[in-house]
């Protein structure tokens, strides 16, 4: 998940110990990122407060709210 350019079969990697996560927070609005949250347009670096699992249990059903707006299609 990054460089692997200069990776080669039986070279020494290390684990981060971390689950792989996104960061969230209202500075990515409006901003392009790539999957691992790096900026990609260009514009100041982000400075992210928080960060979340990919995966994750969702929301209990009984939680969401109700879908009031139906979705088109065309």
């Amino acid at each position: 998940m990054g460089e692997d350019s200069l990776l080669n079969a039986g070279d020494e990697v290390e684990r981060t110990g971390r689950v792989m996560d996104i960061p969230v927070d209202k500075a990515l609005i409006g901003r392009v990122i790539n999957p691992l949250g790096e900026p990609m347009d260009g514009k100041s670096p982000l400075t992210i407060k928080q960060r979340l699992p990919i995966e994750r249990p969702a929301h209990a059903i009984m939680d969401r709210a109700t879908v009031s707006v139906p979705l088109r299609q065309g």
